[in-house]
């Protein structure tokens, strides 16, 4: 039998298959919630390393410095996060859903606190690294705890791209 690239024993990505309904759901409203496609291991690394990387926003100079407790930046050059976004199970459950290959252009973590609310609805052209607007560009939101929205309020909210888009007509 064959190693896997990231290890003997190491899986870090779950095989995921997206029905058409999910697919379609996708590209009508702009987002999928996938559950459970990263192992706990995979999570636990990520979180290590956003730790090791983590800085106080006002410490960096970050312009929304107010909006969060603590950032990361250079994220995606771990070595956990390579794992992760270059491993078949990852690149296939993405292409599939988005239609072309990916690639992985930014990764950021951030840490929120009571009283803080982090970014609102923003267009994101700096952190996509992309110059136009019709550049095809998507986030992948990992949570590195667990989200109750009811009793934290966290978590990422959606706003379906059918009912506001960025898009210019």
């Amino acid at each position: 039998m064959g190693r896997s690239k990231q290890g003997p024993g190491r899986t870090l990505v779950k095989r995921a298959t997206l029905t058409n309904t999910q697919i379609e759901s996708f590209q009508e409203n702009g987002f999928l919630r996938i559950r459970n496609l990263l192992t706990a291991q995979a999570v636990k690394e990520l979180r290590s390393a956003a730790k090791a990387r983590v800085a106080a926003a006002r410490d960096i100079g970050a312009t929304y410095g107010k909006d969060f407790e603590r950032l990361s930046y250079g994220l995606g050059e771990s070595d956990i996060f390579k794992k992760i976004y270059t491993s078949n199970a990852f690149r296939t459950v993405f292409g599939e859903l988005v239609g072309t290959r990916v690639i992985a252009t930014e990764c950021i973590g951030f840490e929120l606190s009571p009283g803080k609310s982090g970014f609102p609805w923003h267009y994101g052209s700096l952190s996509f690294r992309f110059i136009r607007a019709e550049d095809m560009a998507w986030s992948v939101w990992i949570p590195l705890d667990p989200i109750d929205t009811s009793g934290q309020g966290g978590g990422m909210a959606y706003v379906p791209e059918n009912l506001v888009s960025c898009g210019a007509n």
